[in-house]
């Protein structure tokens, strides 16, 4: 078996062909690190970095690019960098949204579930 492989020869079944140095290489398991789904044995997905179980569709944790991919009760937002299915806010959870930065590109914050707003919080007199 030759481990050598390229976009046009692929790697035998169990293996990932890394495109750097173009050689197959055996899939990775759950916790390994990763670049991408591929790189994964299956049923893993490349979360994060890391080869992680496969969260169902639509379910917290599963990859999305808009809200309506998701359940009800939860929205498409940013989880270190990755867009993912989050819960929606419950009543007296913390619901301030940053005005932008690092901060907000790589981990957004859902809305408030329907019927529900996100109020200040007036500080507590003594």
């Amino acid at each position: 078996m030759s481990n050598v492989c390229s976009p046009e020869i692929d790697c035998p079944l169990g293996f990932f062909c890394d495109l750097h140095f173009e050689i197959c290489l055996p899939l990775k398991q759950e916790g390994e690190f990763c670049r991408q789904d591929t790189h994964c044995a299956s049923n893993l997905t490349c979360m994060f970095g890391k080869c992680l179980q496969t969260a169902p569709g639509g379910q917290e944790g599963a990859r999305c690019h808009h809200n309506e991919e998701c359940s009800p009760g939860f929205c498409c937002a940013r989880l270190h960098g990755e867009m993912v299915c989050k819960k929606r806010l419950l009543l007296d959870e913390r619901c301030r949204v940053p005005q932008g930065g690092i901060a907000f590109s790589v981990n957004q914050v859902c809305p408030c579930l329907e019927g529900l707003v996100c109020r200040r919080m007036l500080p507590k007199r003594e």
